[in-house]
C-alpha cells in the first residue's frame, strides 16, 4: 500500500470502531443479535489496535531504522 492508502484505511477503522460503540450506547440491540454485535465490535477493536500498532509501534521503528540505514549508504 502507498502511504496515503494506509492512512485512509486507519481512519475508516477508527471511525467504524467508534461509530459501533456509539450505536451500542444510543440504540437498543435487537434481541438475539447481541452475540453478532459483540463479535463485530471485537473485530473492529482488534483491527483498530493493529492500526495503532502499525503507526506508533514496531513498524514505525522499523521505518526509522530503514531511513537511517539508507542515510549511511
Amino acid at each position: 500500500f502507498p502511504s496515503h492508502d494506509t492512512d485512509v484505511l486507519a481512519w475508516f477503522l477508527g471511525a467504524g470502531y467508534f461509530a459501533a460503540i456509539m450505536v451500542l450506547v444510543f440504540f437498543e440491540v435487537i434481541e438475539g443479535s447481541a452475540q453478532i454485535v459483540n463479535i463485530m465490535l471485537g473485530s473492529f477493536g482488534t483491527a483498530f489496535g493493529m492500526a495503532i500498532s502499525y503507526f506508533f509501534g514496531s513498524s514505525e521503528g522499523s521505518k526509522e531504522k530503514t531511513k537511517l540505514m539508507d542515510k549511511l549508504k
